[in-house]
């Protein structure tokens, strides 16, 4: 489930555990983040940059997001830096 950062973190912090953040410059290391991050049930901080837009563009990381989240009960957030 997509969710907003601030609050992922008020809580990571407040439970006291790390929320780790992955870079993705395509569709295949969008979706293996994702797989991991719903195989061990952590939350995950997704990162996209304008330099990977040459590979893949905010928009399709935000389609793509919200098509492999769909079944997945755990916290994610994207960053856009």
């Amino acid at each position: 489930m997509l969710v907003n950062t601030k609050e992922m973190l008020q809580i990571a912090n407040e439970k006291n555990y790390a929320v780790p953040h992955a870079n993705v410059v395509d569709q295949h290391t969008l979706k293996a983040a994702i797989k991991t991050c719903k195989e061990l049930h952590m939350p995950l901080i997704i990162g996209w940059a304008e330099v990977h837009e040459k590979f893949i563009t905010m928009e399709e990381v935000a389609h793509l997001c919200k098509l492999y989240l769909k079944d997945i009960d755990v916290p994610v957030a994207i960053h856009l830096d």
